[in-house]
């Protein structure tokens, strides 16, 4: 009785032994198998260059070390997935970021409505440009997101602009956040400013706009931050 139980632990360990030998065996051709090194790489654009990772074993790739660095290098992409295909693919699903302004820093970053500032690939002369941060930012990573009090209110501000139809024939030219109290803004040639209190503000301005509009090409300034709107007129 004892020499049949040994018997068949002894069944179990050998083939338990080739179950793990053939594991091991399994992994060992996986991990060095050419079968399974990266051939191609599918990307969003051909300017994406990862031909560095020609060549590098599929199961050896660290893709969030991947992503993070893919991220940095091409900020004007906001990345959303990075994926393998066996045997031999690597695929990066990308959509390409679109600026809504351009943020003047040390230089001229664009900025999307998530506020992350990454590299312009060509200037757009229809964006604003938004100022006043100059010497307040000393260093920003492309694809970085700013989290800034007054720059959340300016991308608030062309959002809101930009959606209301009864502004669809003007343009926002800079703002600048640095003014101690709201946003100065100019719509063409007219300086406004406002608070915190955007589509109340705007919705005021349209109504203005609608009363002078046959009078604009003489205004300079309209201030909607107080009670009663002041507007100055050239000379």
């Amino acid at each position: 009785m004892r020499k049949k139980i040994f018997v068949s632990y002894l069944k179990i360990l050998v083939m338990v032994s080739v179950i793990i030998f053939f594991i091991l065996s399994l992994f060992k051709f996986i991990f060095n198998a050419n079968y399974f090194n990266i051939e191609y790489i599918i990307t969003p654009d051909k300017d994406m260059n990862l031909g560095y990772l020609k060549g590098k074993n599929i199961f050896k790739l660290n893709l969030e070390s991947i992503f993070n660095k893919i991220k940095n290098e091409f900020s004007h992409y906001r990345i959303l997935r990075i994926s393998i295909q066996l045997p031999n693919r690597l695929i990066v699903k990308a959509d390409p970021r679109k600026a809504c302004a351009y943020l003047r820093l040390y230089r001229d970053f664009a900025i999307d409505f998530d506020g992350i500032v990454f590299e312009a690939q060509q200037f757009n002369p229809e964006l604003p440009i938004i100022f006043g941060l100059e010497r307040k930012i000393g260093y920003v990573k492309p694809g970085q997101k700013l989290e800034i009090k007054g720059l959340k209110l300016a991308l608030k501000l062309i959002k809101e602009f930009n959606k209301a139809e009864q502004l669809k024939k003007y343009k926002i030219r800079r703002i600048n956040i640095d003014t101690g109290f709201g946003l100065a803004f100019f719509m063409d040639n007219i300086e406004v400013k406002i608070d915190e209190r955007i589509d109340e503000n705007l919705k005021l301005l349209i109504m203005l706009i609608s009363q002078l509009e046959h009078d604009l090409n003489r205004i300079s300034y309209i201030d909607l931050r107080f009670k009663d709107p002041v507007i100055k007129y050239e000379r």
